[in-house]
Parts: C-alpha cells; sequence; structure tokens
C-alpha cells in the first residue's frame, strides 16, 4: 500500500507541490472514527481530552461543555446515524482530534500497514508521524487562512459524507500582500493569486509546507482524516535526544515539594547526575537511542499504552510480524530494547543470550506460566518476552507448525 505515498511523492517533486486524486484506495472507516469519539465520550474526566478541540460557529468550546458534546455524539450507533444539524442547531462547527492513533487501535494498525516502509527513506533523520480528524460543516476552519510548519507536509483522506476544498495561497505571494497580519479570518483575504483543490468523497489531497492555506466544508459534514508527516530537523532531533536521556536519568521530583514550598529547588546531586549520564552515554549514542525509539514505533507520534491483557494460561506461539517495530542497542554490555515505542534494559549476558535467540528466530512459545517461572528464577530474558507481546512487538500466531 505504499504506493499511494510513493506516487504523490514523485507527482509533488517530492513534496513541494499540492496534489490530489478523485478516489484513492486507503483503509480509514468511519467506524474507526467513531471509536475515537466513543473514547473521548467515555474518558472519566469531566472535561474534554486535551487531544479534542471543537469549536461551534467560530467559537471554541469550553472544555466541560465540549466533553457533553462528543458525550451527545457518542450516543449515536454509527457516525452516519449522528443527528449533526439537531446538535448543532445548524450552526457551523468544527471536531478536530490530535493523536487520533491513539484513540483507535484499529486505525493505528490500519495505518502501520498502509505507510508501510515508505517513511524509511527518511533515514537516518527520519520523521515523526500523527493522525488528526477534522469532522464538521463549516464556511472555513476556525483557524483562518495559516500556513504550517516549514518541516509539515499532510495527506487528508475524506470519508465524506460531503465533499470539501482547499484554498491555497502561495507563500511568497501571501507574504507580499500581507505582511506582518498573517493569520487571517477568509474574508479579509483577495482570493486573487489562490488555487481551489476540491477534496471529494473517497478522494485525497495533500498540502505541502509552502501555501497559506484554510480548508471549507460549506455544503454538508464531511470526516477526514489526516497524516501529518514532520522532516525531523535538528531542533526535533535535540528535543528527543533529551527525552532519550530522560530515560535513563530516572530523576523522581515530588510535586508537594513544590506545593509546599516556591522557593524549593531540584536536587542538586540528582541534577548533576543527570549530566553525568549525559557525558557517561554520549550525546552523539543518545541520538540514536532516539532513532530507534522513532524507528521502533513505526514514526508515529503516538506510543499507544502497554496492554495489560493477560498472557495465555497454555503455551501459544508468537511471531514478531514487522522486525523494524523491535530495535536492539548494546552499549557497555547493556542490551537496549525499544519496541512500539517502549524502553527496556537487560544487563546479564545470559539474559541478553536467551532474549537476543528468542527474537532472531522471529518466533517463540510462551504462556502466563513462562513468564511466572521466569520471574520466579530471575530470568529476565525470557520475562522480557512477556514485555514483548504487552507492547504489541509480536502478536500471536496461529500458523500450523
Amino acid at each position: 500500500m505504499t504506493a499511494l505515498f510513493s506516487e504523490f511523492y514523485d507527482a509533488t517533486k517530492r513534496f513541494r507541490r499540492p496534489y490530489g486524486e478523485s478516489i484513492v484506495t486507503h483503509p480509514y472507516t468511519e467506524a474507526m472514527v467513531k471509536e475515537c469519539l466513543d473514547r473521548l465520550a467515555n474518558e472519566p474526566d469531566s472535561k474534554i481530552s486535551k487531544k479534542c478541540r471543537i469549536y461551534r460557529n467560530g467559537r471554541q468550546l469550553g472544555p466541560f461543555e465540549a466533553k457533553e458534546f462528543i458525550i451527545e455524539v457518542s450516543r449515536f450507533p454509527t457516525l452516519a446515524s449522528v443527528a449533526w444539524e439537531e446538535l448543532t442547531e445548524g450552526e457551523p462547527f468544527l471536531i478536530f482530534v490530535n493523536f487520533a492513533a491513539l484513540l483507535s487501535h484499529e486505525l493505528s494498525e490500519a495505518s502501520r500497514r498502509f505507510i508501510g516502509d515508505f517513511a524509511r527513506r527518511f533515514e537516518p533523520e527520519g520523521i515523526s508521524i500523527e493522525h488528526h480528524l477534522i469532522i464538521g460543516k463549516y464556511d472555513e476552519t476556525a483557524f483562518g487562512v495559516h500556513i504550517d510548519d516549514a518541516t509539515d507536509r499532510v495527506f487528508h483522506f475524506n470519508l465524506g459524507p460531503s465533499a470539501k476544498e482547499m484554498i491555497l495561497w502561495p507563500r511568497e505571494d501571501y507574504l507580499a500582500s500581507y505582511n506582518g497580519d498573517l493569520a487571517r479570518p477568509l474574508k479579509s483575504v483577495s482570493t486573487s493569486g489562490s488555487q481551489t483543490h476540491p477534496m471529494p468523497v473517497g478522494g485525497c489531497f495533500f498540502l505541502p509546507a509552502d501555501y497559506y492555506h484554510v480548508g471549507r466544508s460549506p455544503h454538508g459534514v464531511s470526516v477526514v482524516v489526516s497524516l501529518a508527516l514532520t522532516r525531523q530537523n535538528h531542533k526535533h532531533q535535540m528535543a528527543a535526544t533529551l527525552a532519550a536521556l530522560d530515560l535513563f536519568a530516572n530523576v523522581k521530583e515530588s510535586a508537594d515539594d513544590y506545593y509546599k514550598d516556591f522557593s524549593s529547588r531540584p536536587d542538586p546531586d540528582a541534577f548533576a547526575n543527570v549530566w553525568a549520564k549525559a557525558e557517561e552515554i554520549g550525546f552523539a549514542n543518545l541520538l540514536e537511542h532516539a532513532r530507534a525509539r522513532n524507528r521502533s514505533n513505526n514514526y508515529f507520534i503516538e506510543v499507544s499504552p502497554i496492554d495489560a491483557s493477560p498472557l495465555p494460561s497454555e503455551a501459544a506461539w508468537f511471531e514478531i510480524e514487522d522486525a523494524s517495530n523491535l530495535q536492539l542497542i548494546d552499549h557497555n554490555g547493556s542490551l537496549n530494547v525499544y519496541s512500539r515505542g517502549h524502553y527496556a534494559s537487560l544487563h546479564d549476558p545470559a539474559h541478553i543470550k536467551i532474549f537476543k535467540d528468542a527474537v532472531q528466530t522471529g518466533r517463540f512459545e510462551f504462556s502466563m506460566r513462562h513468564f511466572q517461572d521466569a520471574r520466579e528464577r530471575g530470568d529476565r530474558g525470557t520475562a522480557l518476552l512477556g514485555w514483548l507481546i504487552a507492547t504489541k512487538g509480536a502478536a500471536r500466531s496461529y500458523a500450523a507448525e
């Protein structure tokens, strides 16, 4: 399925030009989108998750009001059955969801298969990928005419039921006209020199970064799944390197100290240990850890929580379906393991050998008994195979032996 991404990459001269197809094959469904909205509705907090912003008639709903709105949407059995006109009283509305792959396992897995190995062409710096949902009926998005970061490229897949469109202005022309006041409502921007790109139901539109743009869905509700690809420039990689350092430094701070005393200071020894750890590992090695973590999660920025489902009571075979989801780094006698964005380590040579022998074959037998026995005898190499299953780095295999 990576043919679509390669086609767009070539047709746009390496992601420099806008490009659309009226009909494309993609894996995204209304059921996946509904699952995301249901998850938002069922979260225990009284206010909406920070992942979601909702606008009505151009006004952003407060977090409690937005949660009530999503709960009302969730009461409908399917996305197609939602009475949007009734819920919004006929007002324009927009639902924007970030990190959507955290809200739907099906969407996340479908994207992994869909994108395939396309992202590998941007190694070694890499890219990151984030999923958005854009749902609504609106004359223009609440963001107005704006531009994305220079490192971003975005694919939009319109599931319908209505078509939408994107209006684009070349960046340099727009800057010449509106320098000093750039993010503007559509009504204050001349359409002279702009390009209007239709986004029909079932179609895909690719948005490069070199254009000011605004989205419109004036004729009815459109449901769009978007994939935002971000090239990892030096600032992104510096931030990722510091995040990798945090895995090893493991500094614990108590919020209670700061609640009680604003003059409270971090433990100077703990702070010194952070930089000692950075010097010990080396920033070049930390960067490789950051890149390994990114690769292990198919370059997705969304790292799904570890699955706490019980292991099978009877021995079963598990298979590493995508070897790139498992990244191993040997350093100073330790084995650092990244699986779907999660991190673990082994330090005993015997445990390292057990784990490596199992994963190098690509298949291994495992059960709750295997895990419990390994824990009892202090065998972290075998126990880590249970962690690998929980991170979805290995999946149950039903192939005949």
